[in-house]
């Protein structure tokens, strides 16, 4: 099958614009979710869309809304004193991976974790759900670590892979906002860690697991991180780009950013961290980014005329566009094996079919 580039920008639908060749399809289900922020989503390997939000009463969940109809198929309510869920992960086997932080006592589903009574500091934690949403295990950090844990991501054989930023780590403190990584495997497990130092506030925007078991730290002010497996570093670079990128399933890895001119550009990177490679698929203005397991890669953003997704093939080639009424700006969630494409504009999940 052909690879091909999604590229999407900001969204609300009002049909395709003369397509080279047919990528992005009719709407599906939309649905509006009862929370007051989403703040993570992905697809899993099924094609169900898995959303970490808090309500308007600030109380966090994670659910899982069914491909077919947009539905529940579960939702996980934490609750307790304070809890924020910051990154949501699907795991190669149906379930999901989420960190965050966590004050008091909070219900992950059948285990309370609890903060140190006499620390008014919040702490970090990260668990991991079946695929009917029950609870496999919780970890916390502890209370010797103060940060934030930002994004997730699993690996193919299932360890979970957290990054974020702190200011003390296992009890050593930091003078500065610095980036972390840390590895959990089966049952929560501790693995590696990984620290870093860098002049200025650092976060890890941005945690991805390559094909061939490597992770990628992005968004760390401007520079992106390589580690091998079991956390060493492999190399820091500043590479072109805003820090939003992807794996492709060839293993070279996509990231987005702009010219001097403000145009979109795509550049791909090879393991070493070398440019193979630049596209230019228009003027485009984009902020998130989705491959599928087919090589389908999706960027949301912005076009002129306001929001639209945009495909592309591997050579920056345009094959599609479809624009959208959308007040706010697209988010892509995922690809699906058979070609759906999921995105989020403010608090509205859209599923869009194949073309047919």
């Amino acid at each position: 099958m052909r690879a091909v580039v999604v590229v999407a920008i900001a969204l609300t639908a009002c049909g395709g614009e003369n397509p080279s060749r047919p990528v992005i399809g009719e709407p599906r289900w939309a649905r509006e979710l009862p929370f007051e922020r989403i703040w993570d989503a992905t697809m899993d390997a099924d094609g169900d869309v898995i959303v970490a939000a808090s309500s308007i009463l600030h109380i966090p969940s994670v659910r899982a809304l069914r491909r077919d109809t947009g539905d529940d198929r579960w939702t996980v309510s934490l609750l307790g004193e304070y809890t924020w869920v910051s990154g949501v992960a699907a795991s190669p086997d149906g379930g999901v991976a989420v960190c965050g932080i966590f004050e008091g006592a909070v219900d992950f589903g059948g285990t309370v974790l609890e903060t140190t009574p006499d620390d008014v500091a919040t702490e970090l934690f990260v668990a991991s759900y079946d695929s009917l949403g029950g609870l496999r295990w919780v970890r916390s950090l502890g209370a010797e670590t103060r940060g934030e844990t930002w994004r997730i991501a699993v690996a193919a054989d299932g360890t979970v892979v957290v990054g974020g930023w702190f200011r003390m780590f296992a009890g050593t403190a930091s003078e500065d906002q610095d980036v972390f990584a840390a590895a959990f495997g089966a049952g929560g497990a501790p693995l590696w860690t990984y620290t870093a130092t860098l002049a200025g506030p650092q976060l890890a925007g941005q945690v991805l697991v390559a094909p061939d078991g490597d992770v990628v730290l992005g968004d760390v002010g401007t520079e992106t991180v390589r580690l091998a497996p079991g956390g060493e570093m492999r190399w820091m670079a500043e590479p072109p780009g805003s820090g939003v990128m992807a794996f492709e399933p060839s293993g070279e890895l996509l990231v987005v950013g702009v010219d001097t001119n403000d145009a979109l550009r795509l550049w791909r990177l090879d393991p070493t961290g070398e440019v193979v490679a630049e596209l230019a698929p228009g003027a485009y203005d984009t902020g998130s980014i989705a491959v599928a397991t087919d090589a389908t890669i999706v960027l949301g953003g912005r076009v002129a005329a306001g929001a639209a997704l945009v495909a592309i093939d591997p050579e920056g080639n345009l094959l599609d566009t479809r624009t959208f009424s959308a007040l706010e700006g697209l988010g892509v969630v995922g690809v699906g094996l058979d070609g759906t494409i999921a995105f989020l504009s403010g608090s509205v999940i859209t599923l869009l079919d194949a073309p047919q």
